[in-house]
């Protein structure tokens, strides 16, 4: 699973978002700010 997160997946992720000027001009006017983050949560650290 983990190269679901992948360099090239986020790339891709950032290049489709920033692809969509509806979007992006929409939320630039409003001065929307965002972090994304990802990963994985290890709920049991011994396992």
């Amino acid at each position: 699973m983990a190269e679901l997160f992948s360099e090239e997946w986020m790339n891709g992720y950032l290049a489709a978002w920033n692809n969509e000027p509806g979007i992006s001009s929409d939320l630039e006017k409003i001065g929307f700010n965002s972090i994304i983050g990802y990963g994985f949560l290890k709920i049991n650290p011994a396992a």
